[in-house]
């Protein structure tokens, strides 16, 4: 099983024609979490609120069970900097 999940920044992401903070997206277990750089909340609450949409699925219970290195590492960098270089993308 493919444990991915790619985290991409997009300033005109919408649902159904409006514009939203934030995005996720499950394909052949690999998730995409998309979020709005040009968005009022902060990063790491909409990646917090990304990621409880897909609580359902067992890879990513999982995932929080086992907590990972490269995701504890993503949730240390985020807490200890709360942000993310914008213009790069992180896959995990």
């Amino acid at each position: 099983m493919n444990n991915t999940i790619n985290i991409t920044f997009d300033n005109s992401i919408n649902f159904n024609g409006y514009f939203v903070n934030g995005l996720i997206y499950s394909y052949d277990n690999e998730i995409t979490i998309k979020i709005n750089p040009d968005s009022k909340e902060n990063i790491l609450f909409i990646l917090i609120h990304e990621l409880t949409h897909l609580l359902d699925l067992k890879f990513l219970k999982e995932l929080f069970i086992v907590y990972i290195t490269n995701f504890k590492s993503l949730w240390k960098y985020l807490i200890l900097n709360n942000k993310i270089i914008l213009t790069n993308e992180v896959k995990y």
